[in-house]
């Protein structure tokens, strides 16, 4: 089958996610059937999986850069049933222009700061990443490229440095093609068996084989999946009724052994806490991705729960790891520094907290590792200084939540009802006029079915107007949302301004909370928790404006007495304002 056939084919049956790209990028990934794969069973919900095999051509910035994801490229597979669908090594853009639900997460990338961040690719509820790193200036990437060239003497296969190829080295290139923080090649150019400048999913096959000449028989883990959920009862239910044939085959033995480890407690690990001014503990609910992950265990990684969490305005990632029987470290410390890790210069605070500080002169980044009991151990890691981190470790308590018998006679699968990509707005139209939502997991059917019927009890949909500024990005196609815990039935498009990318929503207003409320401001905060740093009015509308920590700069204002738009950009304030003296819309009547 040729190449856009077959991204053809995935889109068709990917309708029920939309990409989300961050405004400002230039992004890329593509598809190829998958051979040999077995179906064990008919699955009514689908599952994804998302890796990163090549890097943009661009990951070292000069602060005042704008972020660039040319040359991107990811493996993924998307499953429904026997139906299966496989992305092999293609650039995003292929995949962005034909619908294919790809999003890219770019919430932790500062260009204003140096620093080391993560890139995040998202398909359906799996996740991957890389690294990218923010200099001052000129001056300072040239000496931190002068300090990392490596010599062309060097062993191949000898990517960590020690003058010999064997397992380590195998393990160190697949966490740095896994994006796993901390993972650094000392010399990435031995490690390109294909010869070709760049690293990808090739050149580990190749190593892998290449070591297995060598008559090596020690065991490579292989890439697992996790599994995000939005709350604890999730936690639970998914894993009384879980059902592996609902994973991808190669997941399933380490998924598995996962669900067994948890079961086998019959409890999961939670955070509490509080202190004395009421300052509690929270899940950060406002997380991009979900903010509970199931994590089974990897080379580098024991299984575990993760919490992303926040306090007094910081935010925090609370691992609950088992402990690996395998090893007998004398204490945590053994286990973490000598046996299982390999952690270096844990410091002991209290004799009960370990703390590991991966900073810079640019950028905190903290860990903290406690004991909870002999099976159990907690981490603690944020980018906030050594301060933070120890007064949320004095608030922070651990909690048990049993694993209950469920009566649900059904298996749990952690993926909700997503927006649908469309090529163009007609075509968007037709969906909404046709509402045929057989194609849909029995999951989600009734919420595509609420949402259609919210748009045709309307009889219209809004869209942007373009102008002689401001223009529709026809590539991006049309989105439509179905109502979710943050976010109204809708619809959106993505525009161009004078150079900058702007993503435009327009919501349908939850009437109950409408009733309750007044202005948009006031509606925001109740009905998503979200704030608001400015009100300002402009073309008869009244404004909500919010900056976000992550650089991005949101606008909503009521149209009418039942919908109202979002208007989302990594842009200052002055450069949001004048698109909106600017922006005009439409209806689009059927």
């Amino acid at each position: 089958m040729k190449k856009m056939q077959i991204i053809a084919a995935l889109t068709a049956v990917l309708c029920s996610v939309s990409v989300i790209p961050v405004s400002g990028m230039a992004l890329t990934s593509a598809v190829e059937t998958a051979t040999d794969h077995t179906v064990q069973s008919e699955p009514d919900s689908p599952v994804y999986a998302v890796g990163i095999s090549e890097n943009p051509d661009k990951t070292d910035y000069i602060i005042g850069e704008e972020l660039d994801l040319t040359g991107l490229k990811l493996n993924g597979s998307y499953q429904l049933g026997e139906l299966l669908s496989c992305i092999m090594d293609e650039d995003y853009q292929n995949l962005l222009n034909s619908n294919v639900p790809i999003r890219i997460d770019t919430s932790e990338f500062y260009n204003t700061k140096a620093g080391t961040y993560r890139i995040y690719a998202m398909f359906g509820n799996a996740t991957d990443s890389f690294e990218v790193k923010v200099f001052n200036d000129q001056e300072a990437l040239l000496k931190y490229k002068s300090n990392n060239d490596v010599s062309s003497e060097s062993i191949k296969g000898d990517v960590n440095g020690d003058e010999t190829f064997n397992i380590a080295d195998v393990i160190m290139l697949q966490k740095w093609l896994l994006g796993v923080p901390n993972t650094n090649l000392l010399n990435w150019k031995a490690a390109d068996f294909c010869e070709d400048d760049k690293l990808d999913i090739f050149d580990f096959c190749l190593m892998k084989r290449a070591l297995i000449s060598n008559e090596t028989t020690q065991n490579i883990s292989p890439t697992t999946q996790h599994i995000g959920l939005n709350h604890t009862n999730e936690v639970t239910e998914l894993l009384n009724n879980y059902d592996l044939n609902y994973y991808d085959e190669i997941y399933r033995d380490s998924l598995s052994k996962m669900f067994e480890r948890f079961n086998k407690d019959g409890y999961i690990y939670t955070f509490v806490g509080s202190d004395n001014e009421g300052n509690a503990i929270t899940l950060r609910e406002d997380h991009p991705n979900a903010p509970i992950v199931l994590m089974p265990c990897m080379d580098y990684e024991d299984t575990g729960i993760l919490y992303h969490v926040a306090y007094k305005g910081k935010y925090y990632q609370v691992y609950y790891y088992f402990t690996d029987p395998a090893y007998s470290a004398s204490d945590l410390w053994d286990y973490l520094e000598n046996q299982r890790m390999r952690y270096k210069n844990i410091r002991l605070i209290d004799e009960k907290f370990g703390i590991v500080d991966s900073s810079n002169d640019k950028q905190f980044e903290m860990c903290a590792f406690y004991e909870i009991d002999d099976a159990h151990y907690c981490k603690v890691r944020t980018y906030e200084s050594e301060e933070a981190l120890i007064e949320f470790l004095q608030v922070l308590n651990d909690d048990k939540i049993e694993i209950t018998d469920n009566t649900s006679s059904n298996p749990v699968m952690p993926v909700t009802a997503q927006p649908i990509g469309y090529t163009d707005i007609n075509t968007a139209i037709e969906a909404i006029k046709i509402s045929d939502v057989s194609s849909y997991p029995d999951t989600d059917r009734e919420d595509y079915s609420r949402m259609f019927e919210r748009f045709n009890k309307d009889g219209y949909i809004y869209q942007v107007t373009d102008n002689e500024l401001i223009k529709t990005n026809e590539n991006r196609g049309t989105t439509l949302f179905p109502y979710a815990r943050y976010e109204d039935v809708g619809v959106g498009y993505f525009v161009t301004f004078k150079g900058n990318n702007y993503h435009i929503l327009f919501y349908s207003a939850d009437a109950d909370v409408q009733a309750e409320t007044d202005g948009i401001a006031a509606y925001l905060k109740k009905r998503m928790g979200r704030s608001s740093d400015k009100e300002i009015t402009l073309n008869d509308w009244n404004i909500s404006l919010l900056f976000s920590d992550n650089g991005q700069t949101y606008a909503n204002a009521f149209v009418d007495e039942n919908h109202y738009f979002d208007v989302i950009g990594a842009v200052s304030e002055e450069e949001i304002t004048d698109f909106l003296k600017a922006f005009e819309y439409e209806k689009a009547i059927f």
